[in-house]
């Protein structure tokens, strides 16, 4: 079951990013429930980045979200507390040029508070809390026949896996698989993740799944996913 816990580029945009009130307390790693009454839309996916510094980190104020046309520029460039700007680059994969990676390097809580003060940002959460937020409000923006018919059993049989942490900047521009399908028809979302410093500031990379391919995913059957690695 599914718990509570939402390419082309263009040239940077700003994104306003509202302060979070709470996170509600999640266990990842096992299926979860659809918070009901959700009406939270997507995140637009040339805001992402912007989006996803404010919620991880509960952020008090907005981000600034550069977009890179090539991954060479993303692979150089770097996070920035002051202007409090994150880097965004999008990956995709089919013949119309839906996302299906997005790729972000956000800053640490700590970082922020050590530049606009303790009321700056409130924790750091991982980046699998995002891919909740982004498969949940995808799920709540199918229309109910698309529900009806949403693979996974009607995108209630989801597992959120923990971070997969790389042990450096270098590793973790290696995404992995995004999306895994167990033994027993259960879909894993994964993210991974490094958390170091970089200039003297504390940084938080993340690859998440874009909304479109989470929604591709629900509907598309003729999508197929690779097999969840069995822990050992």
């Amino acid at each position: 079951m599914f718990s509570t816990d939402t390419p082309s580029i263009a040239p940077q945009t700003a994104c306003g990013i509202a302060t979070l009130a709470a996170l509600v307390a999640l266990s990842v790693g096992a299926p979860a429930t659809l918070a009901q009454g959700s009406t939270t839309a997507p995140w637009p996916t040339d805001e992402f980045c912007g989006r996803a510094q404010g919620y991880v980190t509960l952020a008090s104020r907005p981000a600034r979200n550069t977009l890179h046309e090539g991954y060479d520029s993303f692979r150089d460039s770097a996070a920035s507390v002051q202007p409090l700007e994150a880097q965004q680059y999008t990956v995709a994969d089919d013949a119309q040029g839906r996302a299906r990676l997005i790729s972000c390097k956000l800053v640490t809580a700590e970082a922020l508070r050590g530049v606009y003060g303790p009321e700056a940002a409130r924790t750091d959460s991982s980046c699998s809390l995002v891919n909740r937020n982004t498969f949940t409000s995808v799920l709540a923006s199918l229309t109910p026949a698309e529900r009806a018919n949403a693979r996974f059993g009607q995108g209630k049989k989801v597992a959120f896996d923990r971070d997969t942490v790389a042990t450096s900047a270098a590793e973790w521009l290696e995404p992995g698989e995004l999306a895994t399908v167990d033994k027993r028809g259960t879909l894993h979302l994964t993210s991974r993740s490094w958390t170091g410093t970089e200039a003297g500031r504390g940084v938080r990379h993340c690859h998440f799944i874009a909304p479109d391919y989470a929604r591709r995913i629900l509907l598309d059957g003729s999508l197929s996913l690779p097999a969840t690695p069995v822990k050992r």
